[in-house]
């Protein structure tokens, strides 16, 4: 080193000063605020706006076609309409007040039973069948029938909603005498498997009876609230929902035995009030709510991680605390009570499962959080993924249901809803299905078939015999076709 560079090093006192300005500087510019509620805003809107797209992205409505085949629905015309009628006592207990619907036009009683090749059971004084209309409205899957009819004394209100649960098998509704205002609820049996209860408007509020009502201003069906002793049952695979106006001159006594006969031996039940008007594919059997559900989470998981990825251990515990509390222990709580509700078939089995779950999920993410202090993330992504393909599984094994029909004088046997009958026979038919080939039945075949209940005993070839409850069949695969025997 040089003496001039020597020289130059021992006067410091221009570098002293220079580094002296340049702190005074930093101290006098404000501290920038490292907040975190901008990214968590950012995160949430960005979240919401993937929503909407996924929701447009997969629209439910695909298949909207009443009059290529001979339906119900055909009598009807679709129209515009708004709301959900339903029981206000028992909507916790049969959900119909959750539904999404679709609306049509009501016809005359005359005119529902001449096109359906059916007869109404005479209607108690002072109500006449000329004056009654039926409307229906349709959840994308089943048809409900409202029979209304209006007299100088008020109204008689028959409603009845297919659905696969039962919702008055609680038994502790059995032993309530009173309903949410005080009025009086009575409990009767009419069969072995049929409870009918009545609420009887014994004090001066009651709750709210709900029913649809054609307004032909605006051509659209609405809902009118009003007051009636109502009677609730669920009856082969129908919900019963009828009320009339608490009005002296209608005869209880009367009315009360119409509605028994009406729900053990009407003729409407023969009808098939399954009409269909929504492609039914894995998406509208659960997979669009499964699909949705996976989205959100990992983008919810993708875009934290990468605005905590710079902070402190503390702010990141914090924040993914809060982000797992809010936002995903109530999404992958939902996944598993949806799928635990779906395969039992039971939605009390699916809210009592959320209930559980939904604390115990955050729990775990918690101690997970807490404990694990590099690796939580990884054990937040397994639990998620466990979860997501237990409800995925699940969401396959429903959509098998929709594919296949069953022959209910042959225990429930399946017969997939595209094969063709060729030949029938009292022991023996012969269906064109093209998925056959001949070798073997087809896995989604096979598991539907054992899940009705149907246990293999023997197989020769491409013939599988089957039994449940001592009835015995054997189905023959053959090239595009099939051979289902009745054994006994």
């Amino acid at each position: 080193m040089t003496r001039f560079k020597l020289k130059e090093l021992r006067n410091t006192l221009p570098h002293e000063q220079n580094i002296y300005k340049n702190v005074q500087q930093h101290i006098k510019q404000p501290k920038r605020k490292r907040t975190l509620h901008i990214p968590m805003l950012i995160a949430i809107v960005t979240i919401a706006v993937c929503v909407f797209v996924m929701n447009q992205m997969l629209p439910q409505q695909t298949e909207r076609n009443h009059g290529k085949e001979a339906t119900l629905l055909n009598v009807f015309h679709e129209i515009d309409g708004k709301g959900v009628a339903y029981s206000e006592y028992f909507k916790e207990y049969d959900m119909q007040h959750i539904r999404n619907l679709y609306y049509f036009q009501p016809v005359s009683l005359k005119r529902f039973i001449e096109a359906n090749a059916i007869q109404f059971p005479q209607l108690p004084e002072p109500f006449q069948a000329e004056e009654g209309e039926v409307i229906a409205v349709n959840d994308g899957f089943f048809t409900e029938l409202q029979f209304h009819f209006k007299s100088k004394e008020g109204f008689l209100n028959i409603s009845m909603a297919p659905s696969f649960m039962n919702p008055v098998a609680n038994e502790e509704l059995l032993t309530v005498d009173v309903d949410t205002v005080g009025n009086k609820v009575e409990a009767e049996r009419l069969d072995a498997s049929t409870t009918l209860f009545r609420q009887i408007i014994t004090t001066d509020s009651s709750l709210v009876f709900s029913y649809y009502h054609y307004d032909d201003m605006d051509d659209a069906i609405n809902i009118t609230n009003s007051q009636a002793n109502e009677f609730y049952t669920y009856h082969n695979g129908i919900i019963y929902h009828i009320g009339y106006s608490p009005n002296e001159n209608i005869n209880f006594n009367e009315v009360d035995d119409f509605v028994k006969e009406f729900i053990l031996n009407n003729e409407v039940k023969t009808l098939n009030l399954e009409q269909q008007l929504i492609e039914d594919n894995w998406l509208n059997s659960g997979g669009k709510a499964i699909l949705i559900s996976i989205f959100l989470l990992v983008l919810a998981f993708l875009l934290f991680h990468w605005l905590t990825k710079n902070r402190s251990k503390k702010v990141n515990r914090i924040v993914w605390s809060f982000v797992w509390i809010l936002f995903m222990a109530p999404i992958v709580s939902w996944l598993f009570s949806f799928s635990i509700g779906i395969l039992y078939k039971d939605g009390f089995a699916g809210i009592g499962m959320l209930i559980l779950s939904f604390p115990i999920s955050i729990l775990f993410g918690l101690i997970v959080i807490l404990l694990q202090k590099r690796a939580f993330k990884k054990w937040l992504i397994g639990f998620i993924g466990i979860v997501w393909i237990f409800a995925f599984c699940v969401s396959l094994y429903n959509a098998l249901d929709h594919r296949f029909i069953m022959v209910e004088d042959v225990e429930n046997f399946p017969i997939p809803k595209a094969a063709i009958l060729n030949k029938d026979s009292p022991l023996a038919n012969d269906y064109y299905w093209e998925p056959s080939r001949g070798t073997s039945i087809p896995i989604t075949y096979q598991l539907i078939i054992k899940k009705q209940g149907w246990k293999k005993i023997e197989q020769e070839g491409q013939s599988v015999t089957y039994e449940k409850q001592g009835k015995i069949v054997s189905l023959a695969v053959h090239e595009n076709y099939f051979t289902l025997i009745i054994r006994e």
